[in-house]
């Protein structure tokens, strides 16, 4: 597909320019930590550990600060353009987000706080041990579900957590054991990935006993999991993407293409770095590729795909971001392409998006932010 000059010019107008970040200590630690969690290529992470290592303890003073909880952004003057319309505080270290039961969702290091989008004000806040930067979350099969894959104090380590929408309690707590990470709900069932350098291994729940009904070994390093079209899609970095019958509990197919992290329109969507890939599930084919500079997350409301646009980074090397430059798009699934104009955020570590009807919610993993993003009326 020719590249769409039109859809970068928006975005390099829409982005502003500013200058390198400070050299501050404190932001470097805080930036090589979650750049540890989001690349996980070998050398740089020898890099980012000496950072860390030199330096860890100051982490650990960092402020809190007391701060209001949520910012009200505004609209924006232009019906039809993209807001940032609040800015709600949780805490640094969120790593995750996802919309159900009429909240918000969002998981870190210290457990689950949801957030009420009416009123754009956290309303519950449950502590789980074990989350820590590595937790992800979805909902379905009645409930909100989380990975705890670090050490709790009970010895124990790898749990799958359950959260009662209707009470805010853990519900139940389910051991899988290992460093399990990514999760999705469908299909009669919970999938959790337990990534392993050699063979990795996708674990079925029974959201009924909460227990543990299966297991079927993809190949290493196999992560990031999502339901729809009527099966699972397990992404690895190296063959592509599997795919699980939710019925058997096997797999039945691999594409060969980089990731899938949403489904909707009938399609499977992923986001490539520089652009947004449309799959078809049934042949694994890309009939659309949508150009899209730092494409990182995509999300699909029911009607409309929304694209998390990565900050860009001072230094070649090493991820200093730019404030500023991050940002989200929308793409019109009837056409495969851009529509509208982009939103700045200020967010340096944005690392989780979730799509609905009432717009989209961006995580920052820095500064423990969820920012809301509207269409403007």
């Amino acid at each position: 597909m020719r590249v769409d000059e039109e859809i970068r010019s928006r975005l390099q107008r829409s982005l502003r320019i500013v200058e390198a970040p400070s050299t501050r200590v404190e932001p470097v630690v805080r930036r090589a930590k979650s750049l540890r969690r989001r690349h996980r290529a070998a050398a740089l992470i020898v890099v980012v550990g000496g950072i860390v290592a030199l330096v860890g303890p100051l982490v650990l003073l960092w402020p809190l600060g007391d701060r209001d909880q949520v910012a009200h952004v505004g609209p924006a003057a232009e019906s039809g353009r993209l807001v940032v319309s609040a800015r709600v505080r949780i805490e640094p270290g969120i790593t995750d987000v996802v919309t159900g039961f009429g909240s918000v969702w969002v998981t870190g290091n210290n457990g689950v706080t949801r957030v009420d989008p009416a009123s754009d004000r956290v309303i519950a806040h449950i502590p789980v041990p074990g989350t820590g930067d590595y937790s992800h979350i979805a909902v379905g099969e009645g409930s909100v579900w989380l990975t705890a894959p670090e050490l709790r104090s009970d010895g124990s380590r790898g749990n799958l957590v359950r959260v009662d929408p209707d009470t805010n309690e853990i519900a139940a707590t389910i051991h899988i054991g290992g460093p399990i990470e990514y999760i999705a709900a469908g299909g009669g069932a919970v999938w959790v990935t337990l990534p392993d350098a050699r063979a990795s291994t996708v674990f079925r729940v029974d959201p009924g006993s909460d227990r543990v009904i299966g297991s079927v070994r993809v190949a290493e390093a196999s992560g990031p999991v999502v339901f729809g079209e009527g099966s699972v899609w397990v992404t690895n970095p190296w063959i592509g993407v599997t795919e699980i019958d939710p019925t058997t509990g096997e797999v039945v197919d691999t594409l060969e293409v980089p990731n899938v992290q949403a489904v909707g329109d009938g399609s499977l969507w992923g986001a490539t770095g520089d652009s947004v890939l449309r799959i078809d599930p049934d042949s694994g084919s890309v009939p659309a590729t949508i150009p899209i500079p730092r494409a990182q997350n995509v999300g699909f409301d029911g009607s409309t795909l929304w694209v998390l646009v990565s900050p860009r980074s001072s230094d070649p090397d090493l991820f200093y971001p730019i404030e500023g430059t991050a940002a989200v798009v929308r793409i019109d699934p009837s056409t495969d392409r851009v529509f509208g104009e982009p939103v700045a955020l200020d967010d340096l570590q944005p690392i989780a998006m979730v799509a609905d009807d009432q717009g989209a919610w961006v995580a920052d993993y820095d500064e423990g932010i969820l920012s809301r993003i509207e269409v403007a009326g």
